[in-house]
């Protein structure tokens, strides 16, 4: 991670474009004081397209979750207090999921914390949906006290849905930031990492959700404080959407920038920004959002849009100013809320008070003024305030490389063999028992054993982090068994072979040997595929005309003596 040293004024790149069907439908509204319909844009034909839904009855001022089926298709949506299911009704016990203080001073307007609500698909049940959510538990600083979840099945009530387990707490008795859920998925693509923070201090809450259970809390102290005073009642937290990096901007205009493991879930190399700002000069922190490629930043105030360059030809992060509040009221003040990435590649950012437009970054891809900030740009049927909560839904598992230690080798004492397969460059070779290797930390070793030798390789995947990036396999290295020479003469160890290759009948001369000597064939993988037992004479003849093509190892049990040649059946 590299760390901030200058701040300068930029301008390119270009234009992004996913296809994440779980967010293709957005469900917008405002409190009922400003208005009194919602409404949903839909992605699905590639470009917005906003309509009123006539029969919706939810409030949804600042806390917005939603999200469609693999199809794009609206499933359910809420408020942070209720669900409606696609046909704007209340889902089935759906009614209740937090409680205490907040829902109830809430319960005719929605909940009005910001990244208040996250719903992630369960790993493996296609129909299964948790609904994470927080609500105001103090009734003098209205901080959240827990974190609840309620479980939705979608093959309950026709198809509509109905909540299975409801309001259930996975954290209690601790003060929480005020909204600022996310997620990422685990590096197996499946289950999830849900992140949390505490008030008044830096101390991260982090679960690990399955299909099965949901583990933690685990708590990690990382970064800057957040929580305490006015401007923590809004603030953002983001992912980037290789999951590779997060990000949170909140009280205090710190904008902290860390690494994330997937496999472990742990948070490393933090990086502070702080903006010499107040709130009275920029406003309130809102947003905090990675451009589709991860190069960017998005980091805004009420008042202030800022652009972070995490790769600059400097090396350095570059900030630029792209937007300033133009002062327009719409008929509210438009100021700059929280951003959520559209499936079009365009970042939208809402406009908090409560009005009819969406501000937009056209190319958030580009660097500087090439982004295309453009205010009051997106025109909705509805007065809205923010954008709805979404993570990565269609993020996979990180690429993983398994070990090779190759195949099994046959070898005659004193002989040398190599090990292994051809290298590449992220991974790191760790090779064991040591004592008959040329090198433990190369991929492609040379072996000298003057027994038969069991190797174990492991390698470090350094693409991934660490938890599940070592992968192990071995090899047996036989001695004066049945050996694998580069020699396909028929020739060796005392036995002559031909023809060689052979395809029906195999002639071996092997001299004078005991009585009752045992001769065996095996596959290149070890596998004893014909034994027949051979007496005092110079030669015999075996029908090999039912084996497979390939190679194969002959050899010779007689008086402790291990007489062995090589083969290829045509």
């Amino acid at each position: 991670m590299r760390k901030l040293i200058s701040v300068v004024l930029l301008c390119c790149l270009n234009n992004f474009s996913l296809c994440q069907n779980r967010n293709n439908v957005w469900i917008i509204g405002a409190i009922p004081a400003v208005g009194d319909l919602d409404a949903k844009i839909d992605f699905s034909s590639g470009m917005p397209i906003s309509d009123t839904l006539i029969n919706a009855t939810m409030p949804i001022p600042n806390t917005k979750a939603n999200i469609c089926d693999t199809a794009g298709n609206l499933l359910f949506y809420t408020n942070g207090i209720w669900i409606a299911n696609r046909d704007d009704d209340t889902m089935m016990n759906g009614y209740g999921v937090t409680s205490g203080f907040g829902a109830n001073y809430w319960s005719f307007t929605g909940t009005l914390i910001l990244q208040g609500a996250l719903i992630l698909p369960v790993q493996d049940h296609p129909n299964d949906y948790y609904l994470f959510a927080v609500n105001a538990d103090d009734s003098i600083t209205f901080r959240p006290h827990k974190l609840v979840y309620s479980r939705v099945d979608m093959t309950l009530d026709g198809g509509l849905g109905g909540v299975t387990d409801k309001n259930i707490s996975i954290v209690d008795s601790v003060t929480l930031t005020n909204g600022r859920i996310t997620a990422c998925k685990h590096a197996d693509g499946k289950s999830w990492w849900l992140i949390a923070h505490e008030s008044n201090n830096s101390k991260y809450l982090k679960w690990l959700v399955t299909a099965d259970s949901i583990y933690g809390p685990y708590f990690q102290t990382i970064g800057s404080d957040y929580g305490t005073g006015f401007t923590d009642v809004t603030g953002q937290s983001a992912f980037s959407n290789d999951g590779s990096l997060f990000a949170t901007f909140g009280n205090n205009f710190k904008l902290d920038i860390m690494d994330f493991d997937r496999c472990t879930g742990i948070f490393s190399n933090c990086n502070t920004i702080t903006f010499n700002y107040n709130y009275l000069s920029v406003g309130i922190p809102k947003g905090c959002l990675f451009s589709p490629n991860d190069r960017f930043i998005y980091a805004n105030t009420d008042g202030r849009m800022w652009q972070v360059d995490l790769q600059s030809d400097t090396g350095l992060y570059e900030i630029d100013t792209v937007g300033y509040y133009d002062s327009t009221s719409d008929p509210f003040p438009a100021y700059f809320a929280n951003s959520a990435l559209g499936p079009d590649g365009k970042i939208y950012i809402g406009e908090w008070n409560g009005n009819i437009h969406l501000h937009v970054i056209n190319a958030p891809n580009q660097k500087g003024a090439a982004c295309h900030f453009q205010q009051h740009s997106y025109k909705l049927p509805v007065y809205n305030g923010t954008v709805p909560n979404f993570v990565n839904y269609d993020l996979g598992p990180l690429k993983i490389f398994e070990a090779d230690a190759g195949t099994n080798k046959y070898i005659s004492n004193g002989d040398t063999v190599q090990l292994g397969t051809p290298p590449i460059d992220s991974l790191i070779y760790q090779w064991s028992a040591s004592a008959s290797l040329s090198n433990i930390n190369t991929a492609q070793p040379l072996s000298f054993p003057d027994t038969t030798t069991k190797y174990y390789l492991t390698i470090i995947d350094t693409t991934d982090t660490a938890g599940c990036n070592q992968r192990i396999d071995s090899i047996m290295v036989y001695v004066d068994e049945y050996p694998l020479g580069n020699n396909f003469g028929n020739d060796h160890n005392g036995i002559i072979i031909f023809p060689n290759p052979v395809s029906k009948m195999l002639t071996v001369s092997f001299g004078t040997i005991q009585p009752g000597a045992v001769l065996s064939i095996f596959n290149d993988l070890g596998i004893k595929v014909k034994e027949q037992k051979i007496f005092s004479k110079p030669a015999t003849t075996i029908n090999v005309s039912a084996l497979l093509p390939g190679i194969y190892f002959l050899r010779i049990q007689s008086s402790g003596r291990n007489l062995s040649q090589k083969f290829i059946k045509e």
